[in-house]
């Protein structure tokens, strides 16, 4: 195609880079990530997100935040579900220090968590068996008036059928 004078856009580089990684080829996607940055291809918000999730399904999270921090300093912006794929891919993996700093970044940039964001982050908070900062997000959660958010009360759900709906009550 190259060879020929045909040079692909976009749209072309982010379908195949989106198969690559469904198909756990991230290595490649990454190759092609390279190959579209050498011919002059633009990179968007797309692309980035399909790598970085491809990055952090592979339990890649070093790469995956050097990924989002070469983003940023071309001038793209993470978007929410950018910042949900990464505090996911740090909760799966127990860091959950790195999912709390991405957590507060993201607010710190404008970016307003959505229900996923919580429930990920909810997730993780109980399953690493952190309950005092989950009620802190829990408190944040009503402040911010999304509350009726179904996946948080799914969450508190659970913990009163473990009998523990009393850490929510303690101060």
């Amino acid at each position: 195609m190259l060879d020929r004078g045909i040079f692909p856009n976009t749209i072309f580089f982010n379908s195949i880079i989106v198969n690559l990684c469904k198909g756990g080829r991230v290595i490649e996607s990454e190759n092609l990530f390279d190959l579209m940055a050498r011919i002059g291809g633009k990179p968007d918000v797309i692309t980035y997100s399909t790598l970085i999730d491809g990055y952090c399904s592979a339990g890649k999270m070093d790469k995956a935040m050097k990924l989002l921090a070469g983003m940023v300093s071309v001038g793209v912006k993470p978007d929410c579900v950018m910042y949900n794929t990464l505090i996911n891919g740090y909760c799966k993996i127990t860091r959950m220090e790195n999912a709390l700093a991405l957590f507060q970044e993201m607010v710190s940039n404008g970016v307003s968590p959505n229900f996923i964001t919580y429930n990920v982050m909810l997730q993780g908070l109980f399953r690493t068996g952190r309950t005092a900062t989950a009620k802190e997000l829990y408190v944040q959660i009503i402040k911010s008036g999304k509350k009726d958010l179904i996946e948080q009360r799914e969450h508190l759900l659970g913990l009163l059928h473990r009998g523990r709906m009393n850490i929510l009550h303690k101060s």
